[in-house]
């Protein structure tokens, strides 16, 4: 039996030791953003790259965004989340290697990103116009009064190669609304001299970021403590009677409890059984006894988002026959994480769950969705769904059978290490007894009487 007369403020200390306060990481210091643009200015072959922040400037046809999704790339690389400023990288030059234009105090930002040569953002369209003309035709003067313009105009020049711009394209696009603001300088770039071969910049850094450093994977390892701890609360707390957005608002709750301020995706809930064509604008249901829920929810910690699932009943206690289909998901779902590797691909752990699924009854037919996507910045990390894993890849491994009488998923967060692999949400309950037995413990909801 459940204790359900202890006062709120005793349950939330006594939930404490399970959900212990835990704060924001600690911001990245200057070297971090520095060694990401070391990096990527290597990679760049030639010419130079052009880095936009941008505010949400489109609704997306096919993927979630959150409201930093287009400013994420420069996020990435300079630490700032202030929209309008460009940072210029100019590899091929020792004098002005790295050049950012924005509104704010020089001191400051040269402090926080360890960029030397920081301008206002109103210089940004002078420069980039006299860098425009070929190398070839400035005199003396003009190099030597105008010194930064001149030498991205140096580097751009490449002796009679290829002038190459590379520039943040938008990854994904709906060509149905106007384009984004930021596309306005490529296009004056091209509009008036056709010598200046325009790159984009994510077939680069996609795969960069899709590696991550060792400050990428600490935000991972917090985000998925965080979720995962509110996860467990969830288990503690759900009972019949409960409705899909209560269940939902406890995750949410237990997560800003822990410090997190955001989420890679609004939280979702879903009890009974389930169908492909559902709409997000579905009537809210009501947690019934005999039902199974699922839980899909990741925090966000400094712009990097866990994404995990647990299915679990709602009564405290599996049916023989949702335990037996569940433990062939968990088998499945074993088999893919246990085969994450360097060189394994996104193909090889679809075929290896839906192998498992159909040797234990033909369940593959009812798995619809992909067994992996790439983690991050974006729920939907940007990467390579073609290319082999390699150390650094975060990933999801979530198989799930949808039948017509009730649905089951797992979703786990998975690091790619050189050896293997590391478990970053092991620790979340996913065998039955343990479900069970967690969910018969007191959680929030247990103290919590409005009526």
């Amino acid at each position: 039996m459940r204790i359900r007369s202890l006062p709120l403020a005793v349950m939330l200390t006594a939930i404490g030791t399970s959900l212990a306060l835990g704060g924001l990481v600690a911001a990245a210091d200057t070297g971090i953003f520095q060694a990401r643009r070391q990096r990527l200015a290597a990679a760049i072959p030639e010419g130079i790259a052009i880095m936009q922040s941008a505010a949400r400037n489109q609704a997306n046809l096919y993927e979630f965004f959150v409201p930093n999704s287009d400013n994420h790339d420069f996020i990435y690389l300079t630490g700032l989340q202030t929209p309008g400023a460009t940072l210029v990288l100019c590899p091929g030059s020792e004098e002005y290697p790295e050049i950012l234009y924005v509104d704010a105090e020089p001191g400051a930002v040269r402090s926080a990103t360890g960029i030397a040569h920081v301008y206002p953002v109103k210089n940004l369209m002078r420069d980039l116009s006299n860098a425009y003309t070929d190398y070839s035709q400035l005199r003396y003067t003009q190099r030597r009064f105008k010194p930064l313009p001149s030498e991205i105009s140096r580097v751009l020049y490449n002796d009679g190669g290829p002038k190459v711009i590379y520039f943040n394209y938008p990854r994904f696009v709906n060509l149905d609304e106007p384009p984004p603001e930021r596309l306005d300088l490529a296009r004056r770039i091209a509009v008036f001299s056709p010598k200046y071969e325009l790159r984009d910049l994510a077939d680069i850094l996609d795969p960069i970021r899709m590696a991550h450093d060792e400050y990428a994977v600490t935000q991972l390892r917090q985000a998925a403590r965080i979720s995962g701890r509110a996860m467990m609360e969830c288990m503690r707390s759900t009972r019949p009677g409960l409705t899909e957005d209560q269940v939902a608002a406890l995750f949410d709750f237990a997560c800003r409890y822990q410090g997190a301020t955001r989420f890679g995706f609004p939280t979702e809930v879903h009890a009974g059984p389930r169908s492909l064509d559902e709409r997000e604008d579905r009537p809210v249901r009501v947690l019934r006894a005999g039902d199974l829920v699922t839980i899909d929810a990741g925090a966000e910690i400094n712009h990097y988002t866990a994404d995990i699932q647990r299915t679990f009943p709602v009564s405290g206690t599996f049916t023989p026959e949702q335990r037996r289909v569940y433990d062939i998901l968990k088998e499945a779902q074993d088999a893919c994480i246990r085969l994450v590797r360097p060189g394994v691909t996104m193909q090889d752990l679809q075929n290896e769950a839906l192998r498992v699924l159909d040797e234990a009854g033909g369940y593959g037919k009812y798995f619809f969705w992909g067994t992996s996507h790439f983690l991050g910045m974006e729920v939907h990390d940007h990467g390579n769904n073609l290319a082999p894993l390699v150390p650094g890849v975060c990933i999801t491994v979530e198989p799930g059978i949808m039948l017509p009488e009730f649905t089951v998923i797992l979703e786990d967060d998975v690091l790619c290490t050189a050896t293997g692999y590391e478990w970053l949400t092991e620790f979340i309950p996913r065998e039955p007894d343990e479900i069970e037995q967690l969910m018969q413990k007191m959680g929030i909801v247990d103290a919590i009487d409005l009526e």
